[in-house]
C-alpha cells in the first residue's frame, strides 16, 4: 500500500508540474474522466474504485479512448483483472500508441498489448503492430502468465528512443516486476491516441477490470554519440545524479573515466575504442529529480568512418615474372593512411571484371598490408599477408584497382599503363609499381612509378607519407556564362568559398565515384578571347570539415580563329631517322584563340591530304603550339623544344620529303588563316644537307606567301619558342605604340632631349590622345587631344611640364587612346623616364 501511495504521490506531482509527461488514471475519485471517448456508457466505477466492464446485452467489444503522450520515450504501467479464464473470445486490449481514434480503422496504425485470447491455461501478453490490416507480433511474455482460472496481472512497458520495448510482468498485481522479453520496432508516425478495448461473449460483459493506469515519460537516454574514437557522450532526458559511482557493465577492457553535465554523461576512454557493435548496461545511473534509476541495456554501434584517401592502394605487382627476387605472384598492398585503425573486413578490392571482400584483419595507422591469392601469404615470409579466394587478375601492361568501403564508397583506385612508366628493363616483368607519394586526404591522385627496390619490391612495408594536397583542380567555360569544375577527389565546395570574379548566380554539383564536377551559371558574360580567375578559398574535406586551399585557377573563354591572327610560323617535314614531322602555329593576336575545329590541308604531288584538328587547343596571346605525331619523340629530337606547347595529333598529314604546300582553315571550312609552301630550295643554299632542319619564317606576321621569307633554322629547328632567323615579331616597331628612345635628359645639353613616342594605329583616318601622367595619376601633359592621325606618327616630349617646369627626376606614364570610326576604342600605356643626365 505505502508503494502505490508513493506512487501516486509522485504521479500527482508529475501532473502538476508537466502535465504533458505524465497521465494517471486510478479512478480514486469514483469517476470516468470526462476527456475519454468512445464507448465510455459501456463502462462503470466498480465499489473497487476500479474502471468495470459494463456492457448491454447484445455487445461483443467496448472501447475507451484518450489523448497519448506523443514522446519517443515512454512507459505504460497497469493492473488488469478478468474474473474468468481468458480465452479467444474474451480477453483485453491495451493501445499504447493509435493514429486514429477509432482502433479499428481501416488506415489505423497501431502499437497494442493483448492480454490473453487463447484457448486453455496457455494465454500470454503479445505486443503487436497493426498497419490496416496487417499485424506484426513485436514480442511476448511467458506461456501461461495471464493462463490462470481468473487473471490478475500488472503490466510496465518501456520503450527507449531506439525503439526498444521491454515488456515487465507481476501476475500477483503487485509491484515485484519481472522482465518478460524484450524487442525492437518503431515506426514514426503521428500517434495522438490511446486506449482499451475489451473483446467478449455475453456471458463476461462485465468480469473486466482496470486501474492504476500510469503512463509518464520515464528516466531515459535520448541519444548517444562517439564524439571520438575514444569519447563516448549519453544524453539522458532528465538530469543525472552524479553522487553516484557509475559504472559501464561491458567488457571494454579499456579504463575511463567519468564526467557530468546536467543532463549529460561522458566517458572518456584511455585507448581508442575499435568499430564495432557493443552490448552494455549503465548501472547506478539515477534521475537527480525522483531517483528513478536508468536500467536499459544498450546497444552501441561505433560506425567506422570512411572516406577517400583513408586507405590506399600503395604497391602493386601486376607482371611478376621474370622474378627479379619476389615471389613470382601478383599481390596489392594497401597502407592505412589515416591515425585510426581500420578493420578491413568491410573492404572490397576490384577491378573492371571481378571483386573480392577481405577477410577481417585490424590494419594499424601508416602501416601497410599485402594482399594475395589463397596459400601464397607463406612465400613473402611477413605477418601482415592476408589471403583472397580470388585476387583479381591485374595485366600486365595496363589495368585499373579498385578499393570500396561496404561496397559503395570509393576509397581509392589506381589507372596504371607501363608504357608512361618509362621504358627499360623493367617494363619486362618482375617490379612492382608504387606510388610516388601516399597522402591522407580526399583525392584520387596517381603519381605512379616503378620500384626502385633491386629485389623488385617492398611488400609489407609502409611507404613514406607526405602532408602535399595533391587535390587537382580544373576548371572550363564551356559557354559564354557556364563554367565547368572538375576535382580529382571527393571534396564539397561552398558557393560562398569562391570568390568574386565569377559572380555566380548558381552553382549545381554532378560528381561521380571518381571526380567532383561543379557547373556554375554566373551574372554577367564572359568575353571571347579573354582569360579569368576562379579564386577558391576553402572546400569541405571528405571528412566534413572545412579545409583552406586558397586555389587561383585560370578561366579562359577562346574565341574563334580569324584571318591575320594565327600563323604558319615553322615546318619540319623531312625529320632526321626516327624522327617526327611538326607543324608551329603562332597566334599573333593579344585574345586566347581556339585552334580546336580548324583544318590543316597539304597538297603534294596533286594529292589532297586532311587533318581535321579536334579537341581544345588554346593558343594564348602571342604564344606558339606545336602540332606533331609524337611529342615524346620530338622532344628527344630537340632538346631545347619549348614541350609544354606540344600538341600530339594521332593522325597529323603526312609532310611529304619532297615539299608541298600547307593550308590552316577556320572551322567553317571556308576562311583560309595562312598558306605556306614548302621545298628544299627554301633552305640556306651553303646548307649541304637538309634532313632533321626545319623551315622558318623570317617575317611572322607577313600575311602573304613569299618564298623570301623562309630559311633554314639556326638551331636545326625551334619548336614551341622563337625562330632563330626570325625578325624579332615582338620588337618595339610592331607595336601599336611603343618608344624609342624612351628617356629624356633635362640639362639641356642637346643630348638624349627627348622621349619619342610611335603610335601606329594601323588605321587611316582615326582620332587619338597623348597624355603624360605622373605615378600618382594626375595629367601633367596634353601632347595633343582628339587629333587626326595618320598611319604612323611620331611624337616628341622633353621631359617638362606643360607649363614649361621641369620635372624631378623619375618615371612617368605615357598614355595612348586612340578610336576609329566604327567606334573602336583602343588605350595603351608605357613607362618614361627623365633625369638630369
Amino acid at each position: 500500500m505505502q508503494n502505490r501511495i508513493a506512487l501516486i504521490f509522485t504521479s500527482i506531482l508529475l501532473l502538476v508540474s508537466s502535465p504533458l509527461c505524465a497521465q494517471l488514471f486510478d479512478f480514486e475519485n469514483a469517476s470516468i474522466p470526462t476527456s475519454w471517448s468512445g464507448d465510455v456508457v459501456a463502462f462503470k466505477i466498480s465499489t473497487e474504485n476500479q474502471l468495470q466492464l459494463n456492457a448491454p446485452v447484445g455487445a461483443s467489444q467496448s472501447t475507451v479512448v484518450w489523448p497519448s503522450l506523443s514522446t519517443t520515450n515512454c512507459s505504460w504501467e497497469f493492473l488488469v483483472r478478468y474474473d474468468f479464464a481468458a480465452s479467444t473470445t474474451n480477453y483485453g486490449l491495451f493501445y499504447l500508441y493509435s493514429t486514429h481514434e477509432n482502433f479499428n480503422s481501416a488506415n489505423n496504425c497501431s502499437y497494442y498489448l493483448k492480454i490473453g485470447g487463447v484457448a486453455g491455461n496457455s494465454d500470454k501478453i503479445e505486443l503487436y503492430y497493426q498497419q490496416g490490416n496487417i499485424k506484426y507480433k513485436i514480442l511476448e511474455s511467458l506461456t501461461g502468465v495471464v493462463g490462470a482460472s481468473k487473471v490478475v496481472c500488472r503490466i510496465k512497458v518501456i520503450k527507449n528512443a531506439q525503439g526498444v520495448w521491454t515488456l515487465n510482468t507481476d501476475n500477483t498485481g503487485g509491484y515485484n516486476f519481472a522482465e518478460q522479453s524484450t524487442a525492437q520496432h518503431w515506426q514514426a508516425q503521428s500517434y495522438h491516441f490511446s486506449g482499451l478495448r475489451c473483446v467478449y461473449s455475453s456471458t463476461r460483459r462485465d468480469k473486466f477490470f482496470w486501474d492504476d493506469i500510469h503512463i509518464q515519460i520515464p528516466f531515459s537516454l535520448d541519444r548517444y554519440e562517439f564524439e571520438n574514437d575514444s569519447t563516448l557522450i549519453f544524453y539522458f532526458n532528465q538530469e543525472i545524479d552524479s553522487c553516484n559511482k557509475i559504472q559501464l557493465d561491458e567488457d571494454f577492457g579499456i579504463n575511463y573515466k567519468v564526467a557530468f553535465g546536467l543532463k549529460i554523461l561522458t566517458l572518456t576512454f584511455e585507448k581508442p575504442l575499435l568499430a564495432k557493435t557493443y552490448k552494455a548496461k549503465l548501472q547506478n545511473v539515477f534521475s537527480a529529480g525522483s531517483n528513478e534509476p536508468f536500467s536499459d541495456k544498450i546497444e552501441l554501434v561505433k560506425e567506422m568512418y570512411y572516406y577517400v584517401g583513408q586507405l590506399r592502394i600503395s604497391e602493386f605487382m601486376s607482371d611478376p615474372s621474370p622474378s627479379a627476387g619476389l615471389p613470382d605472384v601478383e599481390w596489392i598492398e594497401l597502407v592505412n593512411a589515416s591515425n585510426k585503425a581500420i578493420d578491413v573486413k568491410n573492404i572490397r578490392i576490384s577491378d573492371p571484371s571481378t571483386s573480392v571482400k577481405l577477410p577481417a584483419y585490424i590494419l594499424e595507422p601508416k602501416s601497410a598490408l599485402i594482399v594475395c591469392s589463397v596459400n601464397m601469404c607463406p612465400l613473402f615470409h611477413i605477418e601482415n599477408c592476408i589471403e583472397v579466394p580470388v585476387l583479381p587478375s591485374l595485366n600486365n601492361s595496363s589495368d585499373s584497382i579498385f578499393v570500396w568501403a561496404n561496397d559503395t564508397l570509393l576509397l581509392d583506385y589506381v589507372q596504371y599503363n607501363i608504357a608512361l612508366l618509362g621504358k627499360g628493363y623493367k617494363l619486362d616483368g618482375g617490379y612492382s609499381i608504387e606510388r610516388k607519394a601516399i597522402s591522407e586526404n580526399c583525392s584520387f591522385a596517381q603519381q605512379l612509378k616503378f620500384t626502385d627496390d633491386a629485389t623488385g619490391g617492398s611488400p609489407g612495408i609502409a611507404p613514406m607519407f607526405t602532408n602535399t594536397p595533391p587535390i587537382m583542380f580544373k576548371a572550363q567555360i564551356i559557354s559564354d556564362r557556364e563554367v565547368r569544375l572538375n576535382l580529382n577527389g571527393a571534396v564539397t565546395l561552398n558557393q560562398n568559398f569562391i570568390s568574386n570574379p565569377l559572380d555566380i548566380l548558381t552553382m549545381r554539383n554532378t560528381s561521380t565515384a571518381f571526380e567532383t564536377t561543379y557547373l556554375f551559371t554566373c551574372t554577367h558574360g564572359f568575353e571571347a578571347g579573354k582569360a579569368y580567375e576562379c579564386i577558391i578559398d576553402s572546400i569541405i574535406n571528405c571528412k566534413n570539415k572545412q579545409q583552406s586551399v586558397d586555389i587561383v585557377i585560370p578561366l579562359i573563354f577562346p574565341k574563334q580563329a580569324q584571318k591575320n591572327e594565327l600563323y604558319l610560323n615553322e615546318i619540319l617535314y623531312n625529320p632526321s631517322v626516327g624522327g617526327v614531322d611538326f607543324v608551329e602555329i603562332y597566334n599573333s593576336s593579344d585574345a586566347y584563340v581556339q585552334l580546336g575545329g580548324s583544318h590543316l590541308f597539304n597538297t603534294s604531288s596533286n594529292k589532297i591530304s586532311h587533318t581535321f584538328l579536334l579537341g581544345d587547343m588554346v593558343i594564348p596571346p602571342y604564344a606558339f603550339v606545336v602540332l606533331t605525331p609524337d611529342t615524346l619523340m620530338l622532344k628527344q629530337q630537340y632538346s631545347n623544344a619549348k614541350d609544354h606547347t606540344f600538341i600530339q595529333v594521332k593522325n597529323l598529314i603526312s609532310l611529304p620529303d619532297g615539299g608541298g604546300s600547307l593550308a590552316l582553315v577556320a572551322s567553317n571550312g571556308r576562311d583560309t588563316l595562312d598558306y605556306i609552301e614548302y621545298r628544299d630550295d627554301f633552305h640556306n643554299k651553303l646548307l649541304r644537307n637538309s634532313e632533321g632542319y626545319s623551315l622558318e619564317k623570317i617575317n611572322t606576321i607577313n600575311p602573304v606567301f613569299l618564298p623570301d621569307n623562309w630559311t633554314s633554322s639556326a638551331d636545326r629547328a625551334t619548336p614551341g619558342y622563337e625562330n632563330s632567323q626570325q625578325v624579332r615579331y615582338n620588337s618595339p616597331e610592331s607595336k601599336d605604340f611603343y618608344c624609342a628612345p624612351c628617356h629624356a635628359s633635362t640639362n639641356l645639353n642637346g643630348v638624349d632631349d627627348f622621349v619619342l613616342l610611335h603610335l601606329n594605329p594601323h588605321t587611316q583616318a582615326a582620332f587619338g590622345t597623348l597624355r603624360i601622367y605622373g605615378i600618382d595619376g594626375h595629367i601633367l601633359v596634353d601632347l595633343f587631344v582628339n587629333q587626326l592621325l595618320g598611319f604612323e606618327n611620331t611624337f616628341k616630349w622633353n621631359g617638362l611640364k606643360q607649363n614649361g617646369e621641369i620635372l624631378t627626376d623619375g618615371i612617368y606614364i605615357a598614355v595612348a587612346e586612340w578610336w576609329t570610326s566604327d567606334g573602336k576604342v583602343n588605350t595603351s600605356k608605357i613607362a618614361i623616364s627623365t633625369s638630369q643626365y
